[in-house]
């Protein structure tokens, strides 16, 4: 609206003054006002259509906007174009939106987002605490092996082992052979860790993906690799962040139930907004 008014400001002054309505013609300091304020006002526009599209994943979203959304008002701030609003609404954010990163299904959809993962946080005590909380929720997606039992070879090298470890326990090799098992023990244990490794790889080897990719897809041409994290991705990043598309589905059934067919049937109805939402 504001945008509207100033392309066409000069239309507007001569019509009111042509009509003797010049008190009511803004000045120029007003008018600097109006647009510092589409300056501000636009990032929110912006923000407000990102979380307003639908058949996208919307919560993985919440914290690179609210981070863009500060530094956008960062940066307006700094180079001393920022009104009254501007700042009410930078301390807004402040106030509203500085404790989101706790919130374990924000943070969770954003480090699957393979195109936002770590970049988004600031704080990194919630990251660590996101991190642990998924890979507790892997291991749930762990399927018990069936015990083997060890060949008769295995069994014998084992034996002869022991027993020339017991021989040879005090060689000089003893101290050396004893840091080595200590590795191994490690690096067996750590191996156990299928989902901490999961992770970690999934941080460490794969690139961000492009803004304009889409994640589910992403995680279905990469699902043989990650399979634990796979259902995770499944579970937090096809949950919507606003409740716009519901709100559209509603105002969709208010037109099509009107006085002329106010005979239709519940299922009726179900049917006719389910096809036009899906087809």
């Amino acid at each position: 609206m504001i945008e509207r008014y100033l392309d066409q400001n000069e239309l507007v002054t001569t019509t009111l003054c042509l009509l003797g309505k010049n008190n009511l013609c803004l000045n120029d300091n007003e008018l600097a006002l109006l647009q510092r304020s589409i300056n501000v006002l636009e990032i929110f526009e912006e923000a407000t259509r990102e979380m307003s599209s639908e058949k996208v994943t919307s919560l993985s979203k919440v914290l690179p906007m609210i981070r863009g959304i500060q530094n956008c008002l960062n940066s307006i701030t700094t180079s001393d174009d920022m009104c009254e609003l501007g700042k009410q609404l930078q301390d807004q954010m402040k106030k509203r939106f500085s404790v989101n990163e706790q919130s374990f299904s924000l943070a969770a959809a954003t480090l699957l987002d393979p195109r936002f993962k770590k970049v988004p946080f600031s704080d990194s005590s919630n990251l660590k605490t996101t991190e642990e909380r998924l890979v507790r929720q892997m291991h749930s997606y762990d399927t018990p092996k069936p015990a083997s039992q060890p060949s008769t070879s295995t069994v014998a090298a084992r034996t002869f082992d022991n027993r020339t470890s017991l021989v040879k326990k005090n060689s000089l090799w003893s101290t050396l052979d004893k840091d080595i098992e200590k590795i191994n023990e490690k690096t067996s244990s750590q191996s156990l860790t299928g989902p901490l490794i999961e992770l970690r790889r999934y941080f460490t080897e794969e690139a961000h993906a492009s803004r304009e990719e889409d994640p589910l897809t992403w995680w279905k041409e990469h699902a043989a690799q990650y399979p634990r994290m796979k259902e995770l991705a499944k579970k937090y990043l096809c949950s919507p962040a606003s409740s716009v598309p519901s709100e559209r589905l509603f105002s969709k059934a208010g037109e099509l139930i009107s006085l002329r067919r106010s005979n239709l049937s519940e299922n009726k109805v179900n049917m006719i907004l389910f096809l036009n939402k899906n087809l």
